[in-house]
């Protein structure tokens, strides 16, 4: 009896080991994946950013004026929305 204990036992640690390696492996490979797409997520935004950059530079008065007139519709519909309460 005592001999199928620690066989049974040793069958159950051996299998929680190997649970425990498979979950260890998972999470290795999903904080990969997420680095990875940081990693494209990051690159997205810098050249992104760039371009915007660059139409600034190249039209710098249509630039302003849409960034005020954003700020105007913006603004209006904020009034409007908080008065409406």
């Amino acid at each position: 009896m005592e001999a199928y204990i620690e066989t049974a036992t040793a069958a159950a640690a051996s299998s929680v080991g190997e649970a425990a390696n498979s979950l260890k492996d998972r999470a290795h490979r999903a904080a990969e994946a997420a680095e990875h797409v940081a990693a494209e997520a990051r690159e997205a935004i810098r050249y992104r950013y760039g371009e915007t950059e660059r139409q600034f530079r190249r039209h710098p008065f249509e630039s302003l004026a849409i960034c005020f007139g954003s700020g105007l519709l913006l603004g209006i519909v904020s009034s409007l929305l908080l008065r409406s309460k």
